[in-house]
């Protein structure tokens, strides 16, 4: 099994810089912002880097357990700060032709990431966890659901899914058990509902 080499404080830096040369698509003109002296100024931050992990549905005669379903993507995901409050997120991953070297694949704006702040905020509030890197976030883009996994405790937190899902519910936590049986009972969504900002789409 290949090691999961974790982004450090160091690397941060090198992600931010790439994350600054892809911001600008989205930040809203600012005169803060257009006035900063320099390029290297600090005008937005990361997040600690959660893993990105998806759910493999296609085959659901496998789907007996979370675990079964659930891919590590070898993807990072960084939430986007800018005046405190999360705009978007960026996806990172390392870059295979060069050692300890990471890749910002996409920079994206997101109504969904001030969600994710909000789930943060309530599991801190109500787990012991030692750190964020318990923490595990869930993607399944054909059903519009993001979520935490809280892989250790058994427990999903669901970050955001369709108002018309009738077993799940957002804000809602359940055992990892309970969400996928949810999960099934769903169906996909046809067809794209809203805009990209409104979903998580990777």
């Amino acid at each position: 099994m290949t090691e999961k080499i974790i982004p450090q404080e160091s690397d941060l830096d090198s992600i931010g810089e790439q994350v600054a040369g892809l911001i600008d698509d989205f930040l809203e003109p600012d005169a803060e912002y257009l006035n900063a002296e320099s390029r290297g100024e600090e005008t937005f931050e990361l997040s600690y880097p959660f893993e990105l992990w998806v759910i493999d549905l296609s085959d659901r005669t496998k789907a007996d357990s979370l675990d079964a379903v659930a891919k590590w993507s070898k993807r990072w995901h960084h939430q986007v700060r800018y005046k405190e409050k999360a705009i978007g997120y960026a996806l990172s991953k390392l870059d295979p032709d060069k050692e300890r070297s990471w890749i910002v694949s996409e920079v994206v704006k997101s109504k969904v990431a001030e969600k994710i702040d909000d789930a943060i905020m309530q599991i801190r509030e109500n787990k012991d966890l030692k750190d964020d890197s318990e923490l595990r976030l869930l993607s399944l883009q054909d059903y519009r659901v993001c979520a935490f996994w809280m892989k250790d405790a058994g427990e999903v937190y669901v970050i955001d899914c369709p108002s018309s899902f009738k077993y799940l519910r957002p804000k809602e936590e359940l055992h990892q058990e309970k969400f996928l049986n949810g999960l099934l009972m769903e169906a996909p969504i046809i067809g794209r509902i809203g805009s990209r900002d409104d979903d998580y789409q990777r």
